[in-house]
């Protein structure tokens, strides 16, 4: 189980975490713009948006690793607790079916997780692709 004290007291970052965030997603907003700092990792685009986060891709500033970054936008207790308990899910399943967790902190009040990015591949339309890609799955 993750210890917040671990992560800089994620339970006080996670409670001022969604503040005015609805208003904004209303707007199309995002959060974070491009070339904000999550950290020591660099804004680099805007992946998607969630019912309680968006995703970014992100990329290290001493290291050059793409990462993907979901931030925590809404400060209900339900949202808050889920994305405890995906931070505590991948911490706990480092196994090569499950994106890497890299890292987790808070920037402008907003909860965040560094994992592996995952970019998309091409699902074949076939029978026989289909069952391939189903037994490498």
């Amino acid at each position: 189980m993750l210890n917040t004290t671990d992560i800089g007291e994620l339970g006080k970052f996670l409670s001022d975490s969604g503040k005015d965030t609805l208003s904004r997603m209303q707007d199309g907003e995002e959060v974070f713009a491009v070339g904000e700092m999550l950290g020591s990792w660099r804004i680099e685009a805007f992946l998607g948006r969630g019912g309680s986060g968006e995703v970014y891709r992100v990329v290290h500033s001493l290291s050059g690793i793409s990462a993907a970054a979901k931030v925590l936008i809404r400060s209900d207790e339900p949202s808050k607790r889920r994305f405890r308990n995906e931070i505590d899910f991948l911490i706990e399943n480092r196994l090569p079916q499950f994106p890497r967790f890299f890292e987790c902190g808070e920037s402008n009040g907003r909860a965040y997780f560094i994992l592996e990015l995952l970019e998309p591949v091409e699902v074949p339309t076939d029978e026989k692709g289909i069952a391939d890609f189903m037994l490498d799955v």
